[in-house]
């Protein structure tokens, strides 16, 4: 008989031993990292109606910032340095401003604070990981460890999932942010311990312990050599409220995902999707907002075939919304499907399917009750296995900020001062393109004078003059010096004579003599007209004028491009990182 109970005996015991090394392979061995520092009891998100939220919004980017580049060795704008440290007296202020309006709207600045959120994720995430268990018989362990100046372990490894919860609810916050000291503290948790990984929750920047060099090359080159994957989550009003190049460098470094999430969306869902991608295979993040009565279909995920079970979770922040999953025939998955089953909480929705169909699953997500604006939700799908390509968001805004108004007004005098020079450079060649026309058609001066030959020889006293008129020469009459001669007594003397005609100039009423040989006909008369002066031409007062306008020109030109190189440098130095920080 012995043999016989050997026999059926041996099959069972191997059976026996192989189970829980089957279910250890399939279980996973997760340490939630999460950060208590003094700043999680900041508020995850502005409130959208505070009168100042933009401007508090704006100070905050200008603080982060400066925060961020403000790093020993690394080159830093005028402008950050300027915005960050001017803006802190407005700063404060509106902080203020925001308790003073919680106050009177009897909101409670702890329940909307970074740690609140905090804690809702957490929970979140051990509850579906407790039911994940109970449900598809997946063997996963999860302990706390928490990092302010230091790090502290809250939880041992535990399959007792959902008795955490308590002990996260009594978070409190203090202290600036050690990472190093929460790493190597989860990492030592995790020495010989099946699937190793862990999950890093931070609101900031490290800035006590270890310098980010260090962790780098402390923990984790320990974890990338242990194969310990870190899944990392930066909690943020903004991006630049973390050190999000930090955080991407540990995931990529370690073959961990890396998200940032700012206040308005539901951590609980990047928790449930970092676990899930450390502890299986994720076949789908969906994210969207869903209003009421509405139904947001995802593009679904497939299942690969041989497949023990399948876990789809839903979060969202408030209100109440509902998973609508199909499987590859159409068919609803929910209470009663075969081998389903689905556990609603405030916030959450867990499906879990053992022996799930291969194929392309459907997923939606629909709006039961939500708010007037609609919810945002994230919903996830996955079973075991391993994930190829965990998710990592692109570090987002670093370095980027918006013009401020001494920025505004440098670029406006540049362009200004570019274009008046521009406009008088233009002027300047049209002038020398039309020179050259301006002098062909410029007229001749007329002739004033006119020069007539003098009366012939021996003429008498008042030759050339009207009869009856004085005995004087006219207006403007230049006789030659001694001409006509004077008699004694003030009688004329004969004119002298003299071979060949002297020339003169004579006046407008000169009358020159008929030529010889003339013979006028019937009521002519011989007479000469001479040129009547034309006015006097200004040149100088013209070439005075236009010489003063160009003078005007050129000085107006000069300042101008002091201006505009005055301007030009001035943007630079105000915009371009020059100024190194000290170590």
């Amino acid at each position: 008989m012995l043999v016989p109970v050997a026999a059926i005996a041996l099959p069972w015991s191997v059976w026996l031993a192989a189970t829980p090394a089957a279910a250890a392979a399939d279980g996973s061995s997760t340490i939630l990292v999460l950060d208590v520092s003094g700043s999680m009891e900041d508020p995850a998100r502005i409130p959208p109606d505070f009168p100042q939220a933009a401007r508090l919004k704006q100070e905050n980017d200008a603080l982060g910032r400066l925060v961020e580049q403000a790093k020993p060795g690394h080159k830093v704008p005028l402008s950050v340095i300027a915005a960050g440290l001017l803006g802190l007296p407005d700063l404060l202020t509106l902080r203020s401003q925001l308790d003073d309006y919680l106050k009177q709207h009897n909101v409670d600045p702890a329940t909307i604070s970074k740690l609140a959120a905090l804690k809702v994720a957490a929970t979140e995430l051990l509850t579906a990981v407790q039911l994940e268990r109970d449900r598809a018989g997946v063997d996963d362990r999860v302990g706390i460890v928490t990092f302010s100046d230091d790090s502290a372990v809250l939880a041992q490894l535990t399959p007792s999932v959902s008795g955490l919860a308590a002990a996260v609810q009594g978070l409190q916050t203090q202290g600036s942010t050690n990472m190093g000291a929460g790493l190597t503290s989860a990492l030592d948790l995790l020495q010989g311990q099946a699937n190793p990984s862990i999950i890093m929750l931070t609101d900031g920047w490290n800035n006590t312990g270890m310098t980010n060099g260090e962790v780098l090359t402390g923990p984790i080159q320990r974890a990338a050599s242990g194969k310990v994957p870190i899944c990392t989550i930066g909690l943020g009003e903004t991006p630049a409220d973390v050190d999000q190049r930090l955080l991407l460098d540990i995931a990529s470094r370690t073959g961990g995902g890396y998200r940032y999430v700012d206040g308005t969306s539901p951590l609980g869902g990047d928790l449930l999707a970092c676990h899930q991608s450390l502890a299986g295979e994720l076949l789908t993040d969906q994210r969207g907002t869903v209003r009421q009565a509405q139904v947001v279909q995802g593009e679904g995920f497939t299942v690969p075939a041989g497949r023990r079970r399948l876990s789809v979770t839903l979060s969202w922040p408030g209100s109440q919304l509902d998973l609508r999953v199909t499987d590859p025939k159409g068919k609803a998955v929910g209470q009663g499907y075969p081998g389903a089953a689905i556990t609603r909480t405030a916030g959450l929705a867990v499906l879990t399917v053992t022996n799930p169909a291969a194929g392309h699953w459907g997923l939606g997500v629909a709006g039961v009750q939500t708010s007037a604006a609609g919810d945002e939700f994230v919903a996830t799908a996955a079973t075991e296995g391993a994930t190829a390509a965990p998710h990592r968001d692109a570090v987002q805004g670093t370095g980027v900020a918006p013009l401020d108004e001494t920025q505004q007004r440098l670029l406006l005098t540049r362009n200004v001062a570019a274009v008046v020079a521009a406009a008088l450079v233009v002027l300047w060649l049209l002038g020398l393109v039309i020179r050259p026309f301006r002098r062909r058609n410029r007229r001749a001066r007329p002739v004033t004078t006119v020069v007539v030959p003098p009366g012939p020889p021996g003429a008498p006293v008042g030759y050339g003059q009207q009869p009856g008129s004085p005995s004087q020469q006219p207006p403007g009459y230049p006789p030659a010096v001694g001409y006509p001669p004077m008699s004694q007594g003030g009688v004329p003397a004969p004119a002298p004579q003299t071979a060949g005609a002297p020339q003169g100039t004579f006046g407008p009423t000169y009358t020159p003599p008929a030529p010889s040989g003339f013979v006028p006909g019937a009521g002519q008369t011989y007479s000469s007209v001479s040129t009547p002066p034309a006015a006097p031409v200004q040149r100088a007062s013209s070439s005075r004028a236009g010489g003063c306008l160009g003078c005007l020109g050129w000085l107006v030109f000069v300042v101008d491009v002091l201006v505009l190189g005055a301007s030009a440098a001035a943007l630079y130095l105000w915009s371009t990182p020059l100024l190194t920080f000290p170590g």
